[in-house]
């Protein structure tokens, strides 16, 4: 794969700018401060992953894993992020660029609006429709819903997209309140 080298870092400085505005917005509303002396910080940066996840996207690759592993760690992408961790590093600290992910698609990169559009939505279960009762991580947060496969508890996510595979709007149903409050 070409790397642009522009393109890599005008990618990056878009989401490190969007990381520090949130951050600053943010960062003034949370109760508390995180430890300054943190015992597994990562080397890399929340922009820095971003910047990995979004590339990924762009490239065409097919499988993550292979991408991140030829790519980044051994290829062209590992002058540009020295301290990128190994493949199942990056894969535990993916969940912390969720939200953020879905906050930067929502404000800055919505697709082109064309008149033809493609919607689908996913089921996201929590668990297991047996264990509803004595679930109580999501008590609250998340809800009883039904597909076309069958019953499930968890939360919907939304994806419409344009004729050029753009995503024109992400929603989540259920857990909105929960991926902001998990932020941190």
């Amino acid at each position: 794969m070409i790397i642009n080298e522009l393109k890599v870092i005008h990618i990056f400085i878009e989401m490190d700018d969007f990381v520090s505005t949130c951050e600053k917005f943010v960062g003034s509303k949370l109760i508390g401060s995180p430890s300054p002396h943190a015992v597994n910080e990562p080397g890399i940066t929340v922009s820095e992953m971003m910047c990995i996840e979004l590339m990924y996207h762009l490239s065409g690759y097919k499988c993550f894993q292979y991408y991140y592993q030829q790519v980044v760690e051994k290829g062209s992408l590992r002058i540009y992020f020295p301290k990128a961790p190994c493949y199942n590093r990056f894969v535990q600290l993916k969940p912390r660029i969720l939200p953020l992910m879905i906050f930067y698609l929502q404000c800055c990169r919505l697709g082109w609006h064309c008149g033809l559009y493609y919607a689908d939505s996913t089921s996201i279960a929590v668990c297991r429709n047996r264990r509803i009762q004595s679930h109580k991580v999501f008590f609250g947060k998340a809800m009883r819903g039904k597909t076309s496969t069958g019953w499930f508890y968890g939360c919907k996510l939304f994806l419409v997209v344009n004729a050029f595979g753009e995503i024109i709007k992400v929603m989540f149903t259920g857990l909105i309140l929960l991926i902001i409050t998990f932020s941190r």
